[in-house]
């Protein structure tokens, strides 16, 4: 994360900066086992590198969807849900078909966890949520 952006970029990509700033500490709690503590890392460095190298797109993308409800931090926690269940659904996070490693656990807590923030956020529905995880349950078993 460049520090440039965090201190002087705009109000966009400083907010940006602040919710995965707050995801850290949300999924670094303590009692949070390390898998899910080695996925939130894989993600948020993702998320991050994204953000850094064109904070310009990440801000239009923001300002272009406003009207349709897209808040800084509605983006940051749908990349970390979108991601999180990509990597979860692509049986590289499984020890054998069906079987989750641990950071494939952690991701797929991520995606949960993401999920009902953005529910609690209002940004899609409990139906379409639970609609997603039961489709990603289904393409872990198949995947491995």
């Amino acid at each position: 994360m460049s520090f440039l952006q965090r201190v002087f970029g705009s109000a966009i990509i400083r907010s940006v900066y602040g919710v995965i700033a707050e995801m850290e500490m949300a999924f670094s709690d303590g009692d949070l086992d390390l898998g899910v503590q080695d996925a939130f890392e894989i993600v948020k460095c993702t998320v991050e590198k994204q953000v850094s190298t064109d904070p310009r797109r990440v801000e239009r993308y923001i300002i272009d969807n406003t009207a349709k409800g897209i808040t800084p931090r509605i983006w940051v926690i749908s990349c970390f849900c979108n991601l999180s269940g990509d990597l979860v659904e692509s049986g590289n996070y499984h020890i054998y078909r069906g079987m989750l490693s641990l950071t494939g656990t952690g991701l797929l807590y991520i995606f949960k966890k993401t999920s009902e923030m953005l529910v609690e956020l209002g940004s899609v529905d409990r139906d379409f949520a639970n609609t997603q995880f039961l489709e990603i349950c289904k393409n872990i078993a198949r995947c491995g």
